[in-house]
């Protein structure tokens, strides 16, 4: 399953940032309106819920799936 996701307050971060912090099935892209959304697949231990997100949190980094 494609997971999407938007980062909550892109003003706190940027693109190069958001993309350190993602595994290998997942990428992130700036839209010309700032707004920075990860999308990705799930794949093993890999997950949205169980890792992705959390590693975001970590960093301070909040996001909203969509």
């Amino acid at each position: 399953m494609i997971r999407t996701a938007v980062i909550t307050d892109p003003s706190r971060t940027n693109l190069r940032t958001v993309q350190a912090y993602l595994p290998r099935l997942y990428s992130a892209v700036e839209l010309d309106d700032g707004t920075i959304v990860v999308v990705g697949k799930d794949n093993a231990g890999w997950t949205w819920e169980g890792y992705v997100k959390p590693r975001l949190l970590s960093g301070l980094i909040g996001t909203t799936e969509v």
